[in-house]
Order: structure tokens, then C-alpha cells, then sequence
């Protein structure tokens, strides 16, 4: 009998959505720490004057951040348009979230650091 591989074994068994799950969250983890997204005192997203600040360096980060920070914060909602919004001298991504109740709201993040930088 031909012995299987570890990684063979592994995608055999059913503990599989268990490490999937383990290395999704220690992803997420890392992500959430590496790019500092500061809500602020007031700062709950619902209009761009109390948007949620994403301090990342380039857009990649940024985008990261702030899906890492729904994923976190509001998992259970639905992302139902994202639009990028030009206020003054500030850049902002809009969410258009739903909650599962059927729900709508938007969630603004100001993202004036980032933006055009690659």
C-alpha cells in the first residue's frame, strides 16, 4: 500500500475547513495590525465627516485594510457597491452595506493618505 502524502491527508480529512479557518483568521489578524485603521472618538463611518481613517501607505493597503476591518467588525453584512468619493481635499471609499435583516447603510472611509500611491 502506497503511503499518502501529508498534504494528501490533509485534503482528505475532514479537519481541513478547520486549518483553512485557523490560517484565514491569523491572515486577517495580521492584516488588521499591520495597517492601522483609526475610527476615532465620533468616528463611525455614517458620513464623511465621520469617516473611518485608514493610515496606509499605498491604495493596496488601504483596500486591504478596510475589507479586513468589515470582515472583523461586521462579517455578517453584505458589501452591496463600494464608489470612490472626492470631498474638498479628501478621498473617501463608500460602502454600501446590508445588514442580514435587510437593512441598508453606507459607511465611509477617508482614504486621502493612500490614494495615488502605488
Amino acid at each position: 500500500m502506497k503511503r499518502k502524502t501529508v498534504l494528501a491527508y490533509l485534503l482528505g480529512c475532514a479537519t481541513l475547513p478547520i486549518v483553512v479557518s485557523v490560517l484565514s483568521l491569523a491572515a486577517a489578524g495580521w492584516l488588521y495590525f499591520a495597517v492601522p485603521v483609526d475610527a476615532g472618538r465620533g468616528n463611525d463611518g455614517s458620513t464623511a465627516s465621520a469617516a473611518i481613517v485608514v493610515e496606509a501607505e499605498n491604495e493596496l493597503d488601504a483596500v486591504n485594510a478596510e475589507y479586513t476591518w468589515l470582515m472583523t467588525r461586521r462579517p455578517a453584512d453584505v458589501v452591496l457597491a463600494q464608489s470612490l468619493v472626492f470631498e474638498g481635499d479628501r478621498v473617501y471609499d463608500v460602502f454600501d452595506l446590508q445588514t442580514p435583516d435587510g437593512e441598508s447603510y453606507r459607511l465611509h472611509f477617508d482614504i486621502t493618505n493612500a490614494y495615488g500611491e502605488w
